[in-house]
């Protein structure tokens, strides 16, 4: 089947797809529950699921939806697997010592140190899944963001650490933790204090080795 693609902004796109005049919406963008899609009501139309094959697993990640954020479009026993699209917050690479550059610093610090309030309501629910210290490859920290990072001990989560808990698979995408409610980074943060209790456990159930010698005349 070969389909024929146009180009829609998004609530667009849902009335015609109403009205019948284009046959299914793809690349329906935005942080769950987004508005649109939340007041699109129609018994015609479900979410179709997307599955996390491996031709996508280098630019997106997988994420899954319920009737918590679509209630209008996914039944109370339903979820449905897709994918998600990273974001990420760029800047100019201002030269130092300019007044740019000082603006752009000044509003890391304060973004940054006020961040925790964006993760709770009223904000979006999107908000708890941002990681100010996530990596991004072929590209550079603002500076002025890895000052404040090392500065309040926030260490990058490591690149190799995150493709280790993709490459678990089942292990942790069926799991209960974070994944169902599609927060990846939840699902991450959670499997890593796993990892590390799981190391400070085996830590601690091994005897430390003492040297022990039997005296000998001269001693």
């Amino acid at each position: 089947m070969k389909p024929k693609v146009v180009y829609i902004e998004q609530r667009i796109a849902l009335e015609k797809l109403k009205a019948g005049e284009i046959d299914a919406g793809d690349r329906l963008c935005g942080g769950k529950p987004y508005k649109s899609v939340s007041s699109f009501k129609d018994d015609r139309f479900h979410l179709v699921t997307v599955d996390y094959e491996k031709p996508l697993q280098g630019d997106y990640l997988p994420a899954r939806l319920s009737a918590k954020d679509y209630p209008n479009l996914i039944s109370d026993q339903e979820q449905v697997d897709t994918i998600a699209v990273p974001a990420v917050l760029a800047a100019y690479n201002w030269a130092p010592n300019t007044d740019r550059y000082r603006k752009l610093s000044q509003f890391v610090d304060a973004f940054f140190t006020k961040f925790p309030i964006f993760q709770n309501p009223p904000f979006h629910p999107k908000w708890k899944e941002v990681s100010l210290s996530a990596p991004l490859a072929g590209w550079q920290r603002f500076p002025a963001s890895q000052l404040w990072l090392d500065q309040h001990g926030i260490q990058p989560v490591a690149r190799d650490r995150f493709e280790e808990f993709l490459r678990a698979g089942s292990g942790w995408c069926k799991s209960a933790i974070g994944f169902r409610e599609g927060s990846v980074v939840q699902a991450f943060q959670a499997w890593e204090a796993e990892k590390k209790r799981q190391g400070t456990s085996a830590s601690a159930s091994a005897s430390p080795a003492r040297e022990t010698r039997e005296k000998g005349p001269l001693e």
